[in-house]
Protein backbone atom coordinates (compact mmCIF):
# COMPACT_ATOMS: atom_id res chain seq x y z
CA UNK A 1 0.00 0.00 0.00
CA UNK A 2 2.62 2.71 0.89
CA UNK A 3 4.26 4.35 -2.13
CA UNK A 4 7.63 6.04 -2.55
CA UNK A 5 6.43 9.12 -4.39
CA UNK A 6 6.48 12.24 -2.18
CA UNK A 7 3.04 13.51 -3.27
CA UNK A 8 -0.41 11.98 -2.97
CA UNK A 9 -2.99 13.56 -5.28
CA UNK A 10 -6.77 13.07 -5.02
CA UNK A 11 -8.95 13.43 -8.12
CA UNK A 12 -12.68 12.83 -7.54
CA UNK A 13 -13.50 12.14 -11.22
CA UNK A 14 -10.70 11.08 -13.56
CA UNK A 15 -10.72 12.67 -17.03
CA UNK A 16 -8.47 12.11 -20.04
CA UNK A 17 -7.12 15.62 -19.42
CA UNK A 18 -5.88 14.58 -15.96
CA UNK A 19 -3.88 11.71 -17.45
CA UNK A 20 -2.42 13.81 -20.26
CA UNK A 21 -1.54 16.72 -17.96
CA UNK A 22 0.07 14.47 -15.33
CA UNK A 23 3.10 14.01 -17.60
CA UNK A 24 4.08 17.61 -16.93
CA UNK A 25 3.19 17.75 -13.23
CA UNK A 26 5.25 16.73 -10.22
CA UNK A 27 5.33 12.94 -9.94
CA UNK A 28 2.55 11.75 -7.64
CA UNK A 29 0.37 8.80 -6.78
CA UNK A 30 -3.09 9.79 -7.99
CA UNK A 31 -6.18 8.38 -6.31
CA UNK A 32 -9.58 8.68 -7.98
CA UNK A 33 -13.15 7.52 -7.32
CA UNK A 34 -15.00 7.84 -10.61
CA UNK A 35 -14.20 8.13 -14.31
CA UNK A 36 -15.47 10.66 -16.85
CA UNK A 37 -17.10 9.64 -20.12
CA UNK A 38 -14.09 10.94 -22.07
CA UNK A 39 -11.69 8.44 -20.45
CA UNK A 40 -12.28 5.29 -22.61
CA UNK A 41 -9.34 4.85 -24.98
CA UNK A 42 -6.91 6.61 -22.64
CA UNK A 43 -4.16 4.50 -21.12
CA UNK A 44 -4.17 4.99 -17.35
CA UNK A 45 -0.62 4.99 -15.89
CA UNK A 46 0.36 2.64 -13.06
CA UNK A 47 0.56 5.49 -10.54
CA UNK A 48 -3.19 6.16 -10.97
CA UNK A 49 -5.33 4.02 -8.68
CA UNK A 50 -9.07 3.79 -8.33
CA UNK A 51 -10.18 3.60 -4.71
CA UNK A 52 -13.23 3.49 -2.49
CA UNK A 53 -13.60 5.87 0.45
CA UNK A 54 -12.13 3.19 2.71
CA UNK A 55 -9.27 2.67 0.27
CA UNK A 56 -8.60 6.41 0.23
CA UNK A 57 -8.36 6.52 4.02
CA UNK A 58 -5.94 3.58 4.03
CA UNK A 59 -3.70 5.31 1.50
CA UNK A 60 -3.81 8.60 3.38
CA UNK A 61 -3.03 6.90 6.71
CA UNK A 62 -0.15 4.72 5.56
CA UNK A 63 1.32 6.90 2.82
CA UNK A 64 4.94 7.98 3.14
CA UNK A 65 4.20 11.07 1.05
CA UNK A 66 4.82 14.50 2.57
CA UNK A 67 2.29 16.48 0.49
CA UNK A 68 -1.38 15.69 -0.01
CA UNK A 69 -3.04 17.52 -2.91
CA UNK A 70 -6.74 17.80 -2.11
CA UNK A 71 -9.65 18.57 -4.46
CA UNK A 72 -10.69 22.18 -4.15
CA UNK A 73 -12.97 22.72 -1.14
CA UNK A 74 -15.67 24.52 -3.12
CA UNK A 75 -16.41 21.30 -4.96
CA UNK A 76 -19.30 21.03 -2.52
CA UNK A 77 -20.45 17.57 -3.56
CA UNK A 78 -17.05 16.14 -2.65
CA UNK A 79 -16.39 18.36 0.39
CA UNK A 80 -17.21 15.74 3.07
CA UNK A 81 -14.61 13.35 1.57
CA UNK A 82 -12.10 16.20 1.29
CA UNK A 83 -12.54 17.05 4.98
CA UNK A 84 -12.24 13.38 5.97
CA UNK A 85 -9.04 12.92 3.96
CA UNK A 86 -7.51 16.10 5.41
CA UNK A 87 -8.33 15.13 9.01
CA UNK A 88 -6.89 11.62 8.65
CA UNK A 89 -3.81 13.01 6.89
CA UNK A 90 -3.10 15.56 9.62
CA UNK A 91 -3.84 13.09 12.44
CA UNK A 92 -1.53 10.41 11.05
CA UNK A 93 1.20 13.05 10.70
CA UNK A 94 0.85 13.95 14.37
CA UNK A 95 1.07 10.30 15.36
CA UNK A 96 4.24 9.90 13.29
CA UNK A 97 5.58 13.25 14.46
CA UNK A 98 6.37 14.16 10.88
CA UNK A 99 5.23 17.36 9.11
CA UNK A 100 2.58 16.78 6.44
CA UNK A 101 1.36 19.50 4.09
CA UNK A 102 -1.97 19.83 2.30
CA UNK A 103 -2.21 21.83 -0.91
CA UNK A 104 -5.09 22.80 -3.22
CA UNK A 105 -5.35 24.06 -6.79
CA UNK A 106 -8.59 26.07 -7.14
CA UNK A 107 -10.51 27.40 -10.16
CA UNK A 108 -14.05 27.74 -8.78
CA UNK A 109 -15.34 31.30 -9.27
CA UNK A 110 -18.99 31.09 -8.23
CA UNK A 111 -20.18 32.86 -5.09
CA UNK A 112 -20.15 30.59 -2.01
CA UNK A 113 -23.86 31.25 -1.39
CA UNK A 114 -24.70 30.00 -4.90
CA UNK A 115 -22.56 26.92 -4.42
CA UNK A 116 -24.27 26.14 -1.12
CA UNK A 117 -27.88 26.87 -2.08
CA UNK A 118 -28.10 27.20 -5.87
CA UNK A 119 -31.07 29.31 -7.02
CA UNK A 120 -32.90 29.03 -3.70
CA UNK A 121 -33.48 32.24 -1.79
CA UNK A 122 -31.96 31.97 1.66
CA UNK A 123 -31.84 34.64 4.38
CA UNK A 124 -28.44 36.29 4.87
CA UNK A 125 -28.71 35.56 8.57
CA UNK A 126 -28.53 31.87 7.65
CA UNK A 127 -25.91 32.16 4.88
CA UNK A 128 -23.34 34.10 6.90
CA UNK A 129 -22.85 31.51 9.72
CA UNK A 130 -22.51 28.72 7.16
CA UNK A 131 -19.94 30.76 5.26
CA UNK A 132 -17.97 31.14 8.47
CA UNK A 133 -18.14 27.39 9.06
CA UNK A 134 -16.89 26.86 5.49
CA UNK A 135 -14.04 29.29 6.16
CA UNK A 136 -13.03 27.46 9.33
CA UNK A 137 -13.06 24.12 7.50
CA UNK A 138 -10.93 25.44 4.61
CA UNK A 139 -8.51 27.26 6.93
CA UNK A 140 -7.95 24.14 9.05
CA UNK A 141 -7.68 21.76 6.09
CA UNK A 142 -5.41 23.62 3.64
CA UNK A 143 -1.81 24.81 4.09
CA UNK A 144 -1.12 26.14 0.60
CA UNK A 145 -3.61 27.36 -2.00
CA UNK A 146 -3.03 28.31 -5.64
CA UNK A 147 -5.74 30.01 -7.72
CA UNK A 148 -6.05 29.45 -11.45
CA UNK A 149 -7.68 32.83 -12.03
CA UNK A 150 -8.31 36.19 -10.41
CA UNK A 151 -11.99 35.27 -10.31
CA UNK A 152 -11.21 32.21 -8.22
CA UNK A 153 -9.05 34.26 -5.85
CA UNK A 154 -11.86 36.77 -5.31
CA UNK A 155 -14.32 33.95 -4.62
CA UNK A 156 -12.17 32.21 -2.02
CA UNK A 157 -10.97 35.37 -0.30
CA UNK A 158 -14.61 36.39 0.18
CA UNK A 159 -14.83 33.49 2.64
CA UNK A 160 -13.79 34.36 6.21
CA UNK A 161 -10.31 33.19 7.31
CA UNK A 162 -9.24 31.86 3.90
CA UNK A 163 -7.05 34.91 3.32
CA UNK A 164 -4.77 33.63 6.08
CA UNK A 165 -3.72 30.63 3.98
CA UNK A 166 -0.44 30.90 2.04
CA UNK A 167 -1.71 31.57 -1.48
CA UNK A 168 -0.78 32.69 -5.00
CA UNK A 169 -2.46 33.30 -8.37
CA UNK A 170 -1.18 31.59 -11.51
CA UNK A 171 -3.60 32.09 -14.40
CA UNK A 172 -4.57 28.80 -15.99
CA UNK A 173 -3.38 29.38 -19.55
CA UNK A 174 -1.94 26.87 -22.02
CA UNK A 175 1.73 27.00 -22.86
CA UNK A 176 2.75 28.88 -25.98
CA UNK A 177 3.22 26.35 -28.81
CA UNK A 178 6.82 25.97 -29.95
CA UNK A 179 5.82 26.14 -33.61
CA UNK A 180 2.46 26.77 -35.27
CA UNK A 181 1.58 26.47 -38.93
CA UNK A 182 -1.60 28.53 -39.14
CA UNK A 183 -3.99 27.70 -41.99
CA UNK A 184 -4.32 30.13 -44.83
CA UNK A 185 -6.58 33.10 -44.15
CA UNK A 186 -9.11 31.93 -46.70
CA UNK A 187 -9.36 28.58 -44.86
CA UNK A 188 -10.41 30.04 -41.51
CA UNK A 189 -12.08 33.21 -42.77
CA UNK A 190 -15.77 33.38 -41.86
CA UNK A 191 -15.58 30.12 -39.89
CA UNK A 192 -16.96 30.00 -36.36
CA UNK A 193 -16.85 27.07 -33.93
CA UNK A 194 -18.69 26.08 -30.77
CA UNK A 195 -17.37 23.22 -28.62
CA UNK A 196 -19.10 22.00 -25.49
CA UNK A 197 -21.96 20.16 -23.87
CA UNK A 198 -25.17 20.94 -25.72
CA UNK A 199 -27.23 22.39 -22.91
CA UNK A 200 -28.54 25.74 -21.73
CA UNK A 201 -25.69 26.60 -19.37
CA UNK A 202 -23.13 26.46 -22.20
CA UNK A 203 -25.17 28.96 -24.21
CA UNK A 204 -25.90 26.81 -27.26
CA UNK A 205 -29.53 27.96 -27.28
CA UNK A 206 -28.65 31.66 -27.37
CA UNK A 207 -26.12 30.94 -30.13
CA UNK A 208 -28.77 29.20 -32.22
CA UNK A 209 -31.17 32.11 -31.74
CA UNK A 210 -28.46 34.58 -32.75
CA UNK A 211 -27.05 32.74 -35.77
CA UNK A 212 -29.84 33.50 -38.29
CA UNK A 213 -29.00 37.21 -37.87
CA UNK A 214 -25.35 36.38 -38.61
CA UNK A 215 -26.43 34.50 -41.74
CA UNK A 216 -28.37 37.54 -42.97
CA UNK A 217 -25.53 39.97 -42.36
CA UNK A 218 -22.69 37.65 -43.34
CA UNK A 219 -24.05 35.00 -45.77
CA UNK A 220 -20.65 33.32 -46.17
CA UNK A 221 -20.31 32.58 -42.43
CA UNK A 222 -20.19 28.91 -41.39
CA UNK A 223 -20.84 27.66 -37.85
CA UNK A 224 -19.46 24.28 -36.76
CA UNK A 225 -20.92 22.79 -33.56
CA UNK A 226 -19.05 20.02 -31.75
CA UNK A 227 -20.45 18.20 -28.73
CA UNK A 228 -23.37 16.20 -27.42
CA UNK A 229 -25.83 16.52 -24.58
CA UNK A 230 -29.51 17.04 -23.78
CA UNK A 231 -30.04 19.36 -26.75
CA UNK A 232 -28.30 17.19 -29.36
CA UNK A 233 -31.45 16.33 -31.32
CA UNK A 234 -32.60 19.96 -31.28
CA UNK A 235 -29.19 21.13 -32.53
CA UNK A 236 -29.14 18.48 -35.25
CA UNK A 237 -32.60 19.47 -36.52
CA UNK A 238 -31.72 23.18 -36.40
CA UNK A 239 -28.51 22.58 -38.35
CA UNK A 240 -30.36 20.62 -41.04
CA UNK A 241 -32.51 23.69 -41.76
CA UNK A 242 -29.52 25.42 -43.38
CA UNK A 243 -26.68 22.92 -43.93
CA UNK A 244 -24.66 25.46 -45.94
CA UNK A 245 -23.93 27.59 -42.89
CA UNK A 246 -24.64 25.17 -40.01
CA UNK A 247 -22.42 22.14 -39.53
CA UNK A 248 -23.23 19.83 -36.62
CA UNK A 249 -20.45 17.29 -35.98
CA UNK A 250 -21.62 15.73 -32.72
CA UNK A 251 -19.08 14.28 -30.33
CA UNK A 252 -15.53 14.00 -31.72
CA UNK A 253 -12.10 12.90 -30.41
CA UNK A 254 -9.81 15.65 -29.17
CA UNK A 255 -7.52 15.54 -32.23
CA UNK A 256 -10.43 16.37 -34.57
CA UNK A 257 -11.72 19.09 -32.26
CA UNK A 258 -8.33 20.78 -32.30
CA UNK A 259 -8.31 20.71 -36.09
CA UNK A 260 -11.79 22.25 -36.33
CA UNK A 261 -10.99 25.04 -33.88
CA UNK A 262 -7.68 25.65 -35.64
CA UNK A 263 -9.51 26.20 -38.92
CA UNK A 264 -11.89 28.70 -37.35
CA UNK A 265 -11.46 32.45 -37.07
CA UNK A 266 -13.64 32.53 -33.94
CA UNK A 267 -14.57 30.31 -31.03
CA UNK A 268 -17.86 31.27 -29.35
CA UNK A 269 -18.31 30.34 -25.67
CA UNK A 270 -21.50 32.12 -24.46
CA UNK A 271 -21.94 30.35 -21.12
CA UNK A 272 -24.49 31.46 -18.51
CA UNK A 273 -24.89 30.69 -14.81
CA UNK A 274 -27.11 27.79 -13.91
CA UNK A 275 -27.82 27.14 -10.22
CA UNK A 276 -24.60 26.03 -8.53
CA UNK A 277 -22.69 26.08 -11.82
CA UNK A 278 -20.60 28.89 -13.32
CA UNK A 279 -18.00 28.56 -16.05
CA UNK A 280 -14.61 28.20 -14.40
CA UNK A 281 -12.09 28.37 -17.23
CA UNK A 282 -13.53 26.59 -20.25
CA UNK A 283 -11.33 23.99 -21.98
CA UNK A 284 -12.52 25.02 -25.48
CA UNK A 285 -11.28 28.54 -24.73
CA UNK A 286 -7.83 27.19 -23.89
CA UNK A 287 -7.89 25.11 -27.08
CA UNK A 288 -8.76 28.18 -29.14
CA UNK A 289 -5.94 30.23 -27.63
CA UNK A 290 -3.43 27.48 -28.43
CA UNK A 291 -4.31 27.58 -32.15
CA UNK A 292 -4.59 31.36 -32.34
CA UNK A 293 -8.37 31.72 -32.70
CA UNK A 294 -10.21 34.82 -31.47
CA UNK A 295 -12.55 34.10 -28.54
CA UNK A 296 -16.03 35.51 -27.98
CA UNK A 297 -17.06 34.61 -24.44
CA UNK A 298 -19.49 35.72 -21.79
CA UNK A 299 -18.28 37.39 -18.61
CA UNK A 300 -19.03 34.18 -16.68
CA UNK A 301 -15.68 32.57 -17.47
CA UNK A 302 -12.98 33.25 -14.90
CA UNK A 303 -10.71 34.26 -17.80
CA UNK A 304 -13.00 37.17 -18.72
CA UNK A 305 -10.65 39.93 -17.55
CA UNK A 306 -7.61 38.35 -19.18
CA UNK A 307 -9.43 37.76 -22.47
CA UNK A 308 -10.65 41.35 -22.58
CA UNK A 309 -7.17 42.70 -21.84
CA UNK A 310 -5.74 40.66 -24.73
CA UNK A 311 -8.25 42.00 -27.26
CA UNK A 312 -10.78 39.14 -27.32
CA UNK A 313 -14.52 39.81 -26.98
CA UNK A 314 -16.25 39.46 -23.60
CA UNK A 315 -19.99 40.11 -23.40
CA UNK A 316 -22.10 40.51 -20.24
CA UNK A 317 -24.21 37.38 -19.97
CA UNK A 318 -27.42 39.41 -19.76
CA UNK A 319 -26.57 41.01 -23.14
CA UNK A 320 -25.92 37.80 -25.07
CA UNK A 321 -29.35 37.63 -26.68
CA UNK A 322 -29.14 41.19 -28.01
CA UNK A 323 -25.40 41.51 -28.75
CA UNK A 324 -23.97 38.13 -29.68
CA UNK A 325 -24.89 38.17 -33.37
CA UNK A 326 -23.47 41.64 -33.91
CA UNK A 327 -20.25 40.76 -32.10
CA UNK A 328 -19.76 37.64 -34.24
CA UNK A 329 -20.21 39.66 -37.42
CA UNK A 330 -17.77 42.37 -36.28
CA UNK A 331 -15.10 39.88 -35.17
CA UNK A 332 -15.39 37.97 -38.44
CA UNK A 333 -14.40 41.23 -40.11
CA UNK A 334 -11.50 41.83 -37.73
CA UNK A 335 -10.27 38.75 -35.86
CA UNK A 336 -7.06 38.98 -33.88
CA UNK A 337 -3.91 37.95 -35.78
CA UNK A 338 -3.04 34.33 -35.07
CA UNK A 339 0.50 35.24 -34.05
CA UNK A 340 -0.74 37.85 -31.59
CA UNK A 341 -3.04 35.37 -29.83
CA UNK A 342 -0.29 32.78 -29.52
CA UNK A 343 2.29 35.33 -28.37
CA UNK A 344 0.00 36.29 -25.47
CA UNK A 345 0.44 32.82 -23.92
CA UNK A 346 3.11 32.01 -21.32
CA UNK A 347 6.10 29.80 -22.04
CA UNK A 348 5.05 27.43 -19.24
CA UNK A 349 1.44 26.28 -18.89
CA UNK A 350 -0.32 27.88 -15.94
CA UNK A 351 -1.30 24.55 -14.40
CA UNK A 352 2.31 23.36 -14.55
CA UNK A 353 3.62 26.57 -12.98
CA UNK A 354 0.95 26.32 -10.27
CA UNK A 355 1.96 22.72 -9.57
CA UNK A 356 5.58 23.73 -9.07
CA UNK A 357 4.57 26.43 -6.59
CA UNK A 358 2.14 24.19 -4.72
CA UNK A 359 4.42 21.22 -4.39
CA UNK A 360 7.61 22.98 -3.43
CA UNK A 361 9.21 21.01 -0.63
CA UNK A 362 10.31 23.54 1.97
CA UNK A 363 13.57 22.71 3.70
CA UNK A 364 13.26 21.96 7.38
CA UNK A 365 15.20 24.22 9.81
CA UNK A 366 17.54 21.43 10.94
CA UNK A 367 18.38 20.18 7.45
CA UNK A 368 21.55 22.26 7.45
Amino acid sequence: MPESLPILRIVPELRADHVERSRNLTAATTLYFETNSDLPGTRIPDDFRRVSVLGLLKYVTHSRAIILELPEPLWIRFLPKTILAAVVWKASGLVRRSPRTTVVYAIENNEPSNLLFGDRRVAKSFVWPLTWVLGIVVRCSVDRLCFGSEGSRETYLSIPLVGGIDHAVVINLPARPAAVSPPADETRSNRVSFVGVLEHRKGIDVLMRSWPSVEQRCPEAVLTIVGDGPMSLQVEQWSAENPYSRNFRGRLPHSQISSIVGQSALLVAPSVRDGRWREQIGLPILEALTVGATVIASDETALANWLSAQGHSVLPSHCLSSDLAGEIVERLKSPLPVGQVIASLPEVAGRVAADKWLNQVQQLPNDG
